[in-house]
């Protein structure tokens, strides 16, 4: 395996393959449409088939129970959902997706002991993706399906904080000959680990089940402009949701952060605030160093007061508030 430097540099510049943890599931019956657009915070009903959206999945108090892929297909809904923060988050998150239903016929149904998710991430990705005569979807989640020596696949074009990328869904018996297949027709394809999928999201923070999200983070706590549809009508957490808008900024945000220190600082590492009189003003989430840049990056809940500051203290560390361009 190479060392992170390196698949972080591929992610960046070239390509790498990686096979996230991901729970995959099948959402259909005569009301799933009409029940996930009461459920969900996207725009469901505005989907085609071939179409995707980020969304959550919120409690009646506006507070964050799951955040995952919706993927609609002509007949049902496929659902690509991160591991809940709980002791059992596959029954978990079949039961708050489906707290509301009564006499709705929509079933559920989890498929991951089926299907495998391989992602490809880098600017490479289209050129690998020609060199087996496919092509990739344009939009962001957008999906396809595609026929591979008589196996079927599920393109989703899903970056994961890369510039390119796509997470392919293959039967789990033929998840190992394709993964030789992509890097035998393209030789610097790295392998990657979960840990470079998480400096990716840490440095385009992106907001992950349990460091950053769950039942005691309210939604609008953190980027939502493309995970909220705020035009779409009713579901469940939008009172809550509207009034903390219209009220202005929450009473934390989550912040991305940067500094230069030999280790990154751990997840519960107070953040203090500059001035003649260091202030508590918030936690790290999650961390990660990038070595070849000698220099750390973090994601942290910061009060509002002070969220519009430049730097900060951590652990001794000066740490300077990152701005996505």
């Amino acid at each position: 395996m190479e060392p992170i430097e390196a698949q972080y540099d591929a992610a960046l510049c070239g390509a790498v393959l990686v096979s996230p943890k991901e729970m995959i599931a099948r959402v259909s019956g005569a009301d799933a449409s009409r029940y996930l657009q009461g459920r969900v915070t996207q725009n469901v009903a505005s989907l085609q088939p071939g179409g995707g959206a980020k969304s959550l999945l919120l409690n009646p108090q506006g507070r964050v129970l799951g955040q995952f892929v919706i993927l609609r297909r002509e007949q049902d809904f496929l659902l690509l959902a991160e591991h809940a923060a709980v002791e059992d988050p596959e029954p978990y998150f079949a039961r708050e997706l489906l707290r509301f239903k009564v006499a709705d016929q929509v079933d559920f149904e989890y498929l991951h002991e089926e299907l495998d998710c391989i992602a490809m991430l880098g600017p490479k990705t289209p050129e690998v993706f020609a060199k087996l005569g496919w092509s990739m979807p344009e939009a962001s989640f957008a999906h396809q399906s595609l026929l591979w020596e008589s196996i079927p696949l599920t393109v989703v074009r899903s970056a994961r904080g890369a510039a390119v990328g796509v997470d392919v869904l293959v039967p789990r018996p033929a998840a190992s000959k394709l993964r030789q297949e992509l890097f035998n027709v393209e030789p610097s394809l790295l392998e990657g680990t979960e840990q470079v999928l998480e400096l990716l999201r840490i440095t385009q923070s992106i907001p992950r089940m349990g460091p950053e999200l769950g039942e005691k983070t309210l939604a609008t706590e953190i980027e939502t402009k493309d995970l909220i549809s705020y035009g779409k009508g009713c579901y469940a957490g939008q009172e809550v949701v509207e009034m903390s808008t219209a009220r202005g900024r929450p009473n934390r945000q989550l912040l991305q952060l940067r500094g230069v220190a030999e280790t990154a600082p751990p997840a519960g590492s107070t953040v203090f605030s500059l001035g003649d009189t260091a202030v508590e003003c918030g936690s790290v989430t999650s961390s990660q160093r990038i070595p070849s840049a000698g220099e750390c990056r973090c994601l942290a809940f910061v009060k509002t007061k002070w969220a519009d500051a430049d730097q900060f203290l951590i652990d001794g560390v000066l740490f300077s508030r990152t701005t996505l361009q």
